[in-house]
C-alpha cells in the first residue's frame, strides 16, 4: 500500500514539472514577444499625419526647391511606390493624394528612380517634401515646371 502511494505521489509531481518547465519558457519568451509586437506595430505604421488636415484641391509637384520668396509649413517627406515593372505616371496620382491626406497643396523635390520591391527588381518609386503654400498663386509667378494633379 505503501508502495502504491509513492506511485501516485511521482505520477503526479512529473506533470507538475513539466507544467514548471512551460511556464518558466513562457516568462523567458515574453520580452521576446512584446519586443516582436511593438517592432511590427512601429513597422505597420504610417509616418506621423499633419495636424493640417485634409486638403481637397489641385496639388503641385515640381523636382526643384521652391525660392526662398514662397513661404510654406513643411509636412514631412512622403513617398509612393509601385510593386511591379511599371511605368510611373500613374505614381503621380497618388503622390497628389497622399499630399491631399497630410494637408498638403504642393510637393517638392520629388525623386523619380527604381528600386526593389517585393515582385520586381526595378520597381518605379517616388519620393518628395509635402509642403503647405499659403498662397498657391505665387507658385506660378516663380516660372518653375509643376505637374498638376
Amino acid at each position: 500500500m505503501v508502495g502504491l502511494a509513492r506511485q501516485k505521489a511521482e505520477i503526479t509531481q512529473v506533470p507538475h514539472k513539466g507544467i514548471n518547465m512551460i511556464q518558466h519558457h513562457c516568462n523567458a519568451m515574453r520580452p521576446l514577444l512584446v519586443a516582436l509586437s511593438t517592432l511590427l506595430l512601429c513597422a505597420c505604421a504610417d509616418a506621423p499625419k499633419s495636424t493640417a488636415g485634409y486638403y481637397a484641391g489641385r496639388v503641385y509637384i515640381t523636382e526643384e526647391t521652391l525660392p526662398n520668396t514662397i513661404q510654406y509649413t513643411d509636412l514631412g517627406e512622403i513617398s509612393v511606390n509601385q510593386m511591379w515593372y511599371t511605368g510611373a505616371e500613374e505614381l503621380w496620382g497618388e503622390l497628389a493624394q497622399k499630399a491631399r491626406e497630410r494637408g498638403a497643396n504642393a510637393v517638392i523635390k520629388v525623386e523619380a528612380f527604381r528600386a526593389p520591391s517585393a515582385f520586381a527588381w526595378a520597381a518605379p518609386h517616388l519620393e518628395g517634401r509635402a509642403i503647405r503654400v499659403s498662397d498657391t498663386a505665387k507658385l506660378a509667378a516663380t516660372g518653375l515646371h509643376f505637374r498638376e494633379s
